[in-house]
């Protein structure tokens, strides 16, 4: 390891606006940077490692994806971004969530079109490119949940196969799980116990509930779903 001073994770996300999650999964998924790890395994950021992926967000947030993006160097990073500056049109944001009712179904959109194209990548892709601009509980409130009420709606109507909508769930479901491993707690957490029980099998409410005490400072015990209350009783 070099002696150039290098950065916590938290302190990371602070710097460059990305959530932790974000940063792990842009890491884990296209490997934008790679960050030295301390004797216990806690990942440290260079000053090049920040300002990569503060012009990743940056040109993600221009309607980029990031998968292109990952291998474009430093370099490359700050020429795309300054010949984005002299092209401002707005189809260039179409990913630019404003909590306008208009830019949600064109998230909806994108989001259904990949779903009914069997496109699990795509459709992760989305949601890991909204999660960048979004704060977590715009993200949940005004994007995961209404979506997870839209393909329910769609698939009761017929829009959507069984297939289609096993496949959203599975991705939703993964989703949410990989945010919710991105919080920490301090040992005087209050803790949430979160599963669904004998014959729920949908669990992406507990999932969703668990995400919510996560970012508010609780330690959450999730336990899936379709689990016999004694059980839950007793992690209790």
């Amino acid at each position: 390891m070099s002696s150039e001073y290098k950065y916590p994770i938290k302190v990371v996300s602070q710097m460059t606006g990305l959530s932790v999650h974000v940063i792990r999964a842009w890491e884990k998924r296209y490997h934008v940077v790679e960050p030295d790890r301390t004797d216990t395994n806690r990942r440290l950021y260079s000053e090049e490692d920040i300002e990569k992926l503060r012009l990743l967000n940056d040109a993600s947030h221009l309607g980029h994806n990031i998968g292109r993006l990952a291998t474009l160097s430093l370099s490359e990073l700050k020429n795309l971004l300054s010949k984005e500056k002299t092209n401002t049109s707005e189809d260039r944001n179409r990913f630019k969530y404003s909590g306008t009712a208009t830019n949600a179904e064109e998230i909806f959109s994108e989001c259904l079109e990949a779903i009914k194209n069997y496109d699990a990548k795509k459709f992760e892709s989305i949601l890991l490119n909204t999660s960048a601009k979004l704060t977590q509980p715009v993200l949940i409130e005004e994007v995961v949940i209404p979506l997870v009420y839209k393909i329910g709606d769609m698939w009761h109507s017929g829009e959507l196969r069984v297939a289609n909508e096993h496949l959203a769930s599975s991705v939703i479901r993964s989703f949410l799980f990989n945010l919710l491993e991105s919080y920490s707690f301090n040992d005087s957490a209050p803790v949430l116990v979160s599963a669904t029980p004998r014959g729920q099998e949908h669990e992406l409410g507990a999932l969703i509930a668990g995400v919510i005490a996560a970012s508010a400072g609780w330690k959450v015990i999730y336990l899936g779903s379709n689990l016999p209350a004694e059980e839950i009783g007793s992690v209790v």
